[in-house]
């Protein structure tokens, strides 16, 4: 649901400043730390820019060292897990959407974005590429630097970004069609 409560009002995030959302568990494999300094980066350049990271802590020893990362950078919030209806207005909310994992299968949060429509810039792994057609339906990133780049791009173009948002919900609706998920899941079950 996208009726949640408005993420930037909530948390005073003014309607012109460029926010990155970063959803998902905090654990080593997602990489979140990889992100930490990205604002503190783009602030730098001149980009007005604030970054949420928000999901439950899944490596308690991972997520207080991202926390204590966090901290310290002006601009980047951490948020305990949101609740399920809170999620779908966290995304619109959102300028961006990040994901900064080291592996994945079908990133459920890419997944979430792309039907949201928001635009998605995922690390460069086999799992997101079998979501994103990088420059198509999305940006994929090598590193750090090259997050940072396409994460500036975006801020500099949001048509662009809007364009992006709207090839991946498009994209996702064609490939993930809920009515067909559920009647191959019950094909399957039927199978057994």
């Amino acid at each position: 649901p996208t009726t949640g409560t408005d993420l930037r009002r909530s948390l005073g995030i003014p309607r012109q400043r460029f926010l990155v959302f970063l959803p998902g568990g905090l654990r080593p494999i997602k990489g979140q730390h990889r992100a930490v300094g990205l604002v503190r980066l783009l602030r730098a350049a001149g980009a007005d820019v604030e970054m949420i990271l928000a999901g439950p802590d899944q490596d308690p020893v991972y997520a207080a060292s991202v926390r204590d990362e966090c901290r310290r950078e002006p601009g980047v919030r951490v948020l305990p897990t949101l609740a399920h209806e809170r999620m779908g207005a966290a995304y619109i909310d959102a300028d961006v959407v990040l994901n900064t994992s080291f592996s994945e299968g079908a990133a459920p949060t890419i997944l979430e974005a792309g039907i949201l429509g928001r635009p998605v810039i995922a690390a460069d792994v086999p799992g997101n590429r079998d979501l994103i057609r990088h420059r198509e339906t999305g940006l994929l990133f090598a590193d750090e630097n090259d997050m940072c780049k396409q994460v500036m791009a975006l801020y500099r173009n949001r048509s662009a970004a809007g364009a992006l948002g709207v090839r991946i919900r498009e994209d996702f609706h064609r490939r993930f069609d809920e009515q067909r998920e559920i009647s191959a899941l019950l094909s399957a079950y039927a199978a057994a």
